[in-house]
């Protein structure tokens, strides 16, 4: 494999947004496997909760989850048109020059 070939390989995968994703199904399922199996068995009774502990668990967990999820998206749309509102202003002034 040339030089220049494993540079645009190199250069693709860094610029790349789906391969961070597409590795963490990856993991998530690997790991959601093992986990099945090791609760399949030593059959865990963590903290001794039942169904409605359990319920009770995973909506908390949605909850922050979400949370988070909305609280990621507003500080990106933040810093997206702070980011825009700079380049208006560097580009009117590179066109009155």
């Amino acid at each position: 494999m040339t030089w220049s070939r494993r540079y645009r390989i190199r250069s693709y995968l860094r610029s790349s947004l789906w391969i961070v994703p597409i590795g963490a199904i990856v993991l998530e399922q690997i790991f959601a496997a093992f986990i099945h199996a090791l609760d399949a068995r030593y059959r865990f009774q963590v903290l001794g909760f039942g169904l409605e502990g359990a319920k009770v668990i995973a909506s908390t967990v949605i909850t922050f989850s979400l949370s988070f999820v909305v609280f990621t998206f507003g500080s990106l749309l933040v810093a997206v048109q702070v980011a825009s509102g700079n380049r208006n202003r560097k580009m009117g002034r590179m066109n009155s020059i």
